[in-house]
């Protein structure tokens, strides 16, 4: 009778086990699969080790109170992982301190894009990865000697929207280091974390800055105003709509109006399940639902209110600009145009953004209104303007500046001819740098704010997240958790310039779909994975633990 340690492919939150012991009558290969019960279901499981119950009798006769059960079946005698998969996928859940059996799903999931893109590499030495392709990270490589990473900077390296989280970026630098390959992170932006690095000699980077020749045009929106100008459009960039053929118009947010409030009270309508202005959405009033406002964290939708809900007094006003807007704006200064818009309210679908690409590129004096969805799809256009960025640069986010950077980048690269960026904050440093193309410059100044305070790529950022219905409770777990990892961090012996431990506090929008959301954030300096991990098994099941999130939001 052989002890089997074995992994079940479902989900184990942390700090709960992740291998369970099962018995079996015959030896079983290292990763081959089996199939287990786990409370009257039919479970896969990936076998990890075997040992006899004479090699295990210590711990045999711990469990003799218990009753271990047996594996049912085995569904595949050989690996279904080669050695360096497995190792690849200990790290990652280690590393994200994350469900070793989600990890293991994906590994083993049938993916038949990912095996189309393997085909090209498999008896190759060599891996060059860029965004499209970041899943084939969990391929079986047998021997890689080169890994090459394009786009080291690009967000869509990331695991957007599903469990586990994960940067494909950081786990080819892993499996770079597994097969002992060389490493090359190539870049014509990189990101201040590769950049930094890169300096004191941990990655080798490729940074070819590219040549953008496209004519500089920066709008100060508070003139346009103090001229009469109220059209979110510019004199300068409708003067230059009239000029081109090809136009992309770039808005950080969809919708038509970014909030509803009241000049005389100052009242915001505000989703009532979430902490957050309702958006106004001009199509939505059109479909005839009469459910023109919108919340973008909760999907709730309610009619615009005739007068002001709370002093009765007067019509609410609509402010900002979101894509619905614009287009409407744009069809209303430029009849003779043909408007396309691109975000998630029309084209969730990759092929519906293909349509709208197709007939965009198709059409003669085209404008495409869109979001960030425009990116990565080849476009290009003789004028691209930037209606709005104020948004993202008036977060309260480590990251913005770096984003705002990239967006403004990736734009003018678009840009055949000229390029114009509106804005109510002309004089920031990051949006003068960016057109400047003066990127180091940019950097230095990054680094030394980051590390004055404290920030990537001088310390790793865990965030730990808990939602609850109930205020109190979701208060009352926040300080409990605090004060755990409090007495945890001194049991451990890590003094405050190994870990430092920012909150408890609500979240920048404190409430999501009715539940309230409070967050801990750990600026940590360990480098001892299983130290760290130590630390964060103090978190109940209950609590979100996010490494290396892209938000503190």
């Amino acid at each position: 009778m052989y002890i089997t340690n074995v992994i079940p492919l479902i989900k184990i939150p942390r700090p709960g086990y992740q291998v369970l012991s099962y018995l079996s009558p015959a030896p079983i290969k290292s990763r081959s699969l089996v199939e287990i019960n786990i409370r009257s279901k039919k479970i896969k499981a990936l076998v990890v080790d075997q040992k006899t119950v004479k090699e295990g009798k210590v711990w045999f006769k711990k469990m003799e109170n218990f009753k271990i059960k047996k594996i049912d079946k085995v569904i595949s005698d050989e690996p279904v992982l080669n050695e360096k998969q497995f190792k690849l996928m200990f790290w990652m859940a280690d590393y994200y301190f994350t469900s070793l059996g989600l990890v293991a799903k994906i590994f083993l999931s049938d993916n038949k894009e990912r095996d189309k893109n393997f085909k090209v590499f498999r008896g190759k030495k060599e891996l060059i990865l860029n965004p499209s392709i970041k899943n084939i990270v969990f391929s079986p490589f047998e021997k890689l000697d080169f890994v090459v990473i394009e786009d080291e900077e690009s967000s869509f390296y990331r695991s957007w929207g599903r469990k586990p989280y994960y940067n494909a970026r950081d786990v080819a630098v892993q499996l770079a280091k597994i097969h002992k390959a060389k490493l090359i992170l190539k870049s014509s932006l990189p990101s201040i974390k590769t950049y930094y690095w890169s300096k004191k000699g941990k990655y080798v980077l490729d940074f070819k800055k590219k040549e953008i020749k496209a004519d500089n045009h920066l709008v100060d929106m508070r003139e346009e105003s103090k001229n009469g100008n109220q059209s979110p459009i510019s004199s300068l960039l409708k003067e230059k709509i009239n000029k081109f053929g090809k136009i992309i118009l770039f808005v950080s947010r969809r919708g038509s109006s970014t909030f509803v409030f009241c000049p005389d009270c100052g009242y915001i309508v505000e989703c009532s399940d979430c902490d957050v202005p309702m958006v106004f959405h001009e199509y939505l009033k059109k479909k005839g639902e009469g459910l023109s406002l919108m919340c973008h964290y909760c999907g709730k939708r309610k009619p615009a209110p005739a007068l002001c809900p709370k002093c009765k007094k007067t019509k609410l006003k609509y402010f900002g600009a979101g894509t619905q807007k614009i287009e409407e704006e744009i069809k209303k200064l430029f009849n003779d145009l043909n408007v396309f818009r691109m975000d998630s309210d029309i084209s969730e679908k990759v092929s519906e953004q293909k349509k709208i690409v197709k007939d965009f590129l198709n059409s003669d004096n085209a404008v495409l209104v869109g979001t960030q969805m425009i990116f990565n799809k080849g476009l290009s256009a003789d004028l691209v303007g930037v209606v709005s960025l104020d948004t993202l640069l008036n977060l309260p986010e480590y990251k913005g500046s770096e984003r705002v950077f990239q967006i403004i980048k990736e734009l003018r690269k678009m840009s055949n001819k000229e390029f114009v960026l509106q804005s109510y904050r002309p004089g920031s440093f990051v949006l003068e740098s960016a057109l400047a193309n003066n990127y180091i410059s940019f950097y230095n100044k990054e680094l030394k704010e980051r590390k004055r305070f404290n920030y990537p790529p001088f310390c790793q950022i865990i965030k730990l997240s808990f939602k609850s219905f109930n205020y109190a409770h979701a208060r009352r777990e926040a300080n409990i958790l605090t004060a755990k990892l409090g007495q945890q961090k001194n049991s451990l012996g890590l003094k405050e310039k190994d870990l430092v431990i920012v909150g408890p506090a609500p979240a920048f929008i404190s409430k999501i779909g009715g539940k309230y959301i409070w967050h801990i954030i750990l600026k940590s300096k360990i480098k001892d994975l299983g130290l760290r991990n130590k630390l964060l098994m103090i978190a109940p099941s209950s609590w979100e633990v996010e490494v290396d999130p892209d938000t503190l939001l």
